[in-house]
């Protein structure tokens, strides 16, 4: 049996999740196996809709990793693409040329989240599992914008998201979702709860397609 236990303190969110105690600092560098536990708990939590908090030992002290909040919704995903971006590199930069930024400049993000479950990736961990995506006219108001970029020579390098072609994908009923901590939706299968319909998506590329001053869009590779 897994010697990581449950606790409830008194904290609000532990009302509702008990918190996750793992091995200890000292525990993980005296026993590999222990940190690997760890690692299992810390993994499973990240691809929850509701997680635990998270609390190690390590000498005196408590490192509390807090629960992620909630997906955000479409508006407000909206809203954090609406602000007044510069789309410049850092200043720190001092104008150097960055080839990462070449190829990035003219691209355009269509959602975030991931429900791949790579084992290399860390995307669910900073972004989440599920699928979070921007409105169509969020995402054709940012595309004209690049058309009128002085720079802009009529190419979009990309129209994707860290998951490439998961723009819209989300499970149909959503209370199995908030009940799942698999990593995978769609490894060892697809999940029957998984909406995997493509026509959003191929709807964003043709409107994107109509759009004056620009000459050709590359697209990413589907991976579904």
């Amino acid at each position: 049996m897994c010697p990581l236990q449950n606790i409830s303190t008194s904290s609000e969110h532990s009302k509702e999740k008990p918190d996750i105690i793992l091995h200890s600092h000292e525990e993980c560098l005296k026993d590999k196996k222990k940190q690997a536990e760890n690692f299992r708990f810390i993994e499973e939590e990240s691809n929850k809709y509701e997680a635990s908090r998270i609390l190690q030992d390590v000498g005196n002290k408590t490192v509390v990793v807090n629960p992620p909040y909630p997906p955000m919704t479409q508006g407000e995903l909206d809203m954090s693409f609406d602000l007044p971006y510069t789309r410049l590199p850092h200043p720190k930069y001092k104008g150097k040329r960055i080839p990462a930024y070449d190829m990035i400049k003219f691209s355009v993000n269509l959602h975030r989240g991931c429900f791949g479950g790579c084992a290399f990736c860390t995307i669910s961990a900073h972004q989440g599992k599920f699928i979070v995506s921007r409105s169509k006219e969020s995402i054709l108001k940012e595309v004209k914008e690049i058309t009128e970029m002085p720079d802009f020579k009529g190419y979009l390098s990309d129209l994707g998201g860290p998951s490439a072609n998961m723009y819209a994908m989300h499970g149909m009923d959503e209370n199995k979702c908030r009940r799942c901590k698999r990593p995978s939706c769609i490894h060892p299968k697809v999940c029957p709860n998984l909406n995997t319909d493509h026509r959003p998506l191929l709807d964003i590329y043709r409107s994107v397609d109509a759009i004056p001053n620009k000459e050709k869009l590359y697209r990413k590779r589907c991976t579904l």
